[in-house]
């Protein structure tokens, strides 16, 4: 099995971890995967991973929908980070009486530093850049993003995220 085939693997079984928590509780009673920050070597090899759900902590912008889940995979040899994320949403988590909608995401980042157990990793996208920053020795994983002054925007909101105990 290629590593292209391990993610697509892995991006299935985090949406479908949390289908079938779904499909076993009523919405007040969902848990996710409990938050885990790693770091592991094996063969010359380094990888960081992280499990848990995204909380906001800051920013004014995109509540965090109430159930998701998500699995952050870092191959030091590759220079990458690749998030996959499910989300349900549900009427509570909006102000339109919408059903519940289930989404999975896809992020690819590069990585910009890599050292004694943090990394910074970045994805550039036409309107923001998203950073990612894993600090194994803390256990703590934040995600925060902004608009690029390059495409004149002078309003940038921070939108900080934290996996959350």
């Amino acid at each position: 099995m290629g590593m292209r085939d391990l993610i697509k693997t892995r991006r299935y079984l985090t949406a479908f971890a949390l289908v079938t928590t779904l499909s076993c509780q009523r919405f007040p009673d969902v848990q996710v995967l409990s938050k885990r920050v790693s770091k592991n070597s094996l063969h010359g090899q380094e990888w960081v991973s992280a499990t848990g759900r995204w909380q906001k902590s800051a920013g004014n912008l995109n509540k965090s929908p109430a159930i998701n889940t998500l699995e952050i995979w870092c191959d030091k040899g590759l220079g990458s980070c690749r998030e996959t994320r499910a989300i349900l949403t549900t009427p509570k988590d909006s102000d339109f009486q919408s059903p519940a909608h289930l989404f999975t995401y896809y992020h690819e980042y590069r990585i910009v530093s890599w050292s004694d157990g943090n990394l910074i990793a970045r994805e550039e996208t036409p309107a923001f850049d998203i950073d990612l920053k894993i600090s194994v020795t803390d256990k703590v994983v934040e995600k925060n993003w902004r608009e690029t002054r390059a495409r004149g925007n002078e309003t940038a909101d921070p939108n900080n995220w934290l996996i959350e105990s």
